[in-house]
C-alpha cells in the first residue's frame, strides 16, 4: 500500500460551530444552510499534515471538520538568474535609491507601510543584518533547521519589503513597516514542501498578516524523481501521476468552503 503525505485542513475543535450540522453540512450530502456556506470563511481553522494511504485520505475527507484534504508537494525556491548585465557590476552609488524600488514607483509613492504587518515565507533571515535594524522580527521554522538564513535568498526579500537604508541608499520599499514575521519554509538548500508552506500561511494569518511574500514554485521534476526512484514507478507513470497531484491542490470535500480565519485583519495600505 503506497502511503504519502497530505495537508488536512480542519476546522479548530474550539470554534463554536466546529459541531454545528447547519455550518458544516451533513457529510453525506456535503453541504449546510444557503446563508452559512457564503459565510463559511468566518470559521477558525487548523492545518495538520498526515501520512496516508489514497484510501486513508478518502476517509478523512468524509469526516465532517475536515475542509480539505490534499497531497503534499515538493517546492523549491524561484531564484534570481544571473544575466550579463548583473556581471559588469550595476553598483548603485551612495546616497542614491537602488533601481528596483524605482521600478516599482515606490520612490514617488506617498506610502510606507506604517502599520502594515508583512509576514516573509522563505529561507528565514539573517536578523543582524544592519538592514534590519530597530524592526521587530518574529521567527518560526517550519524545516527543522533552525532559525536563520544559510541560503540567504529570504534575508535578500525581506530587505527589498522593508530593509532600512545602508550607507545612505534606498533599498526597501516600505520603510515604514516595523513588525514582521519570518516563516521559514525553505532549507538552505532552497526546499520545501506545499506541506511546510500551508503551515507558514496559516501561522502567518493566525498573527495578523495582512500581506505574506511568497517566491516559491512547485518543484515537478523532483516530484517525478522521487516517484521513480523511491516508489519504482517508470518515469512515464509518474510524470502522470505527478500531473495529476500537481493539479489537485484543493481536492475539498464540499464545493464552496472557504478556508479563512474568523476576525481575520483586512488587508490595508499602511501610510
Amino acid at each position: 500500500m503506497t502511503e504519502d503525505e497530505f495537508i488536512i485542513l480542519r476546522v479548530d475543535p474550539n470554534d463554536p460551530h466546529a459541531d454545528d450540522p447547519e455550518v458544516l453540512g451533513d457529510p453525506e450530502i456535503g453541504t449546510g444552510s444557503v446563508e452559512v456556506e457564503h459565510a463559511r470563511h468566518d470559521l477558525d481553522v487548523v492545518v495538520e499534515t498526515a501520512v496516508l494511504s489514497d484510501e486513508e485520505a478518502q476517509d478523512v475527507r468524509q469526516e465532517r471538520q475536515v475542509l480539505s484534504v490534499t497531497p503534499s508537494m515538493p517546492l523549491k525556491l524561484i531564484a534570481p538568474v544571473a544575466t550579463e548585465h548583473d556581471e559588469t557590476g550595476t553598483e548603485t552609488a551612495t546616497g542614491e535609491t537602488a533601481w528596483g524600488i524605482k521600478a516599482v514607483g515606490a520612490a514617488d509613492s506617498p506610502f510606507t507601510g506604517t502599520g502594515v504587518t508583512v509576514a516573509i515565507l522563505d529561507t528565514g533571515i539573517d536578523a543582524g543584518h544592519p538592514a534590519f535594524d530597530k524592526i521587530s522580527l518574529t521567527q518560526k521554522d517550519f524545516t527543522g533547521e533552525g532559525d536563520g538564513d544559510e541560503n540567504g535568498h529570504g534575508t535578500h526579500c525581506a530587505g527589498t519589503v522593508f530593509g532600512r537604508d545602508l550607507n545612505g541608499t534606498r533599498i526597501g520599499v516600505a520603510r515604514g513597516v516595523t513588525d514582521v514575521l519570518i516563516g521559514k519554509v525553505l532549507t538552505r538548500k532552497g526546499k520545501g514542501s506545499t506541506a511546510n508552506l500551508a503551515a507558514g500561511i496559516h501561522w502567518a494569518v493566525t498573527n495578523n498578516a495582512n500581506i505574506i511574500s511568497v517566491s516559491i514554485g512547485l518543484d515537478f521534476t523532483e516530484f517525478v524523481r522521487k516517484l521513480v526512484e523511491e516508489k519504482g514507478l517508470a518515469v512515464a507513470p509518474a510524470t502522470s501521476l505527478a500531473r495529476r497531484r500537481a493539479r489537485r491542490t484543493g481536492h475539498r470535500r464540499r464545493p464552496s468552503r472557504s478556508c479563512g480565519r474568523r476576525r481575520s485583519p483586512p488587508v490595508r495600505e499602511g501610510r
